[in-house]
C-alpha cells in the first residue's frame, strides 16, 4: 500500500487529520512516499530528509531510501513479485503520480488497485479531527475583482471552449474565485472544500457548513449554493 505526503487537496502543508505519512512513520517532513508491504516498509525522501527520516522513524522497521538511489516504482517493480496487487487512495494520489505508478508496474504484470477505505484510517485511532476554521472575506481592495466578476469570466470561458462546469479540487483556486481566505492549514491561508463552476457563473461549493457565517454566506450570494464536503462525489458522479 503506498502512503504518500498529501491530502485531497494536493496541499504540501497538510491539516493534522491528513498527516498519515507522519502518523505511520513518525517522519514529519513536507514531501515524502511511504510503500509498506507484507514483508516490509520503505520510506522515500528527497536530498532535503536524508539525516532527519532515519533520525524520526524506527530504521529496524521502516528503510529509508533516498529518491536520488531508488524511486518509488522502480522499488515496488525490483522487489514485489509478478502479479502482485498495490494498493492506492485515490483521493490521496495525483494523475501524474497515478500515471507514472501505473505505467512502471503494468510493463512489470504488477497491478495498481484503488482502495475505497484507507487501511491507514482504518488504524489510526486518535486522529485528529478535519480542521474548522471560520472562512474569511477577502476584501475587495486588496482582491482587486470580485467573486461575481470572477465567476463570470470564468463562465464566459467556459462556453467559450464548449465546456458545461470546471470542478475546483485546489484551495488556492477557490480562494481565487470566491475571494475567500481560512486558516485550516499551517503556513496557508486557505479553507478546505471543492467547488464546481457552472457556465451560468453559479457555483457549487462543498465545503463544512460549520466554516461558513452568516456574514461570508452574505458575501458569496444566491449564486454560490452551499453542499456538505460528503456530497462532492455524488455529484460529480
Amino acid at each position: 500500500f503506498v502512503v504518500p505526503h498529501a491530502d485531497e487537496y494536493q496541499n504540501e502543508y497538510l491539516p493534522s487529520s491528513a498527516e498519515r505519512l507522519a502518523y505511520l512513520t513518525g517522519f514529519t517532513g513536507s514531501a515524502g512516499m511511504a510503500i509498506v508491504s507484507a514483508a516490509k516498509a520503505v520510506l522515500f525522501v528527497d536530498g532535503r530528509y536524508t539525516l532527519q527520516a532515519p533520525a524520526e522513524t524506527d530504521t529496524a522497521v521502516i528503510e529509508v531510501k533516498p529518491l536520488s538511489v531508488l524511486c518509488a516504482a522502480d522499488w515496488l517493480t525490483e522487489t514485489l513479485p509478478e502479479g502482485a496487487v498495490v494498493g492506492f487512495d485515490p483521493w490521496l494520489t495525483s494523475e501524474d503520480s497515478y500515471r507514472a505508478l501505473h505505467k512502471a508496474l503494468g510493463e512489470k504484470n504488477r497491478q495498481l488497485v484503488p482502495v475505497q477505505n484507507n487501511p491507514v484510517d482504518e488504524i489510526w485511532m486518535d486522529r485528529p479531527a478535519p480542521p474548522l476554521s471560520k472562512a474569511e472575506i477577502h476584501p475587495l481592495e486588496f482582491a482587486g475583482e470580485s467573486s461575481e466578476a470572477k465567476r463570470l469570466r470564468m463562465a464566459e470561458a467556459l462556453r467559450a471552449e464548449g465546456q458545461q462546469a470546471f470542478i475546483l479540487t485546489r484551495p488556492d483556486s477557490l480562494a481565487w474565485l470566491l475571494n475567500l481566505r481560512g486558516a485550516d492549514v499551517a503556513h496557508t491561508p486557505l479553507t478546505l472544500g471543492f467547488a464546481v463552476l457552472h457556465t451560468t457563473g453559479t457555483v457549487d461549493l462543498f465545503i463544512a457548513p460549520e466554516k461558513i457565517s452568516p456574514e461570508v454566506q452574505a458575501h458569496l450570494g444566491n449564486a454560490v449554493t452551499l453542499h456538505p464536503l460528503t456530497q462532492f462525489a455524488p455529484a460529480i458522479a
